[in-house]
């Protein structure tokens, strides 16, 4: 059984798994390692090279969300959310 979509995991719930067994489930079934108790953040949660998280387009509800500074390299999202932020050349008169 994968754990790929919310439905799957809603049917985890409904069958009396707890959130945190739920949890193990999926860090057994991934790469994802853990040392003492904190995930080790694989590769493709890393932002682009000299990228941060004030770089991303969804920077700013993610600072509202997750507390955010903006000089993050990954993202807490898995997988990652990131996408270059989209900017527009201001001309002045």
């Amino acid at each position: 059984m994968t754990l790929e979509t919310s439905e799957v995991r809603v049917k985890l719930l409904k069958a009396g798994f707890t959130g945190k067994e739920i949890e193990v489930i999926h860090l057994c079934q991934t790469d994802i390692k853990t040392v003492e108790g904190n995930v080790l953040l694989d590769p493709w949660q890393k932002h682009p090279d000299g990228k941060t998280c004030a770089h991303c387009q969804h920077y700013t509800r993610c600072a509202r969300l997750i507390s955010r500074q903006g000089d993050e390299d990954v993202c807490d999202w898995a997988p990652s959310r990131f996408e270059p932020r989209v900017t527009e050349d201001i001309v002045c008169l």
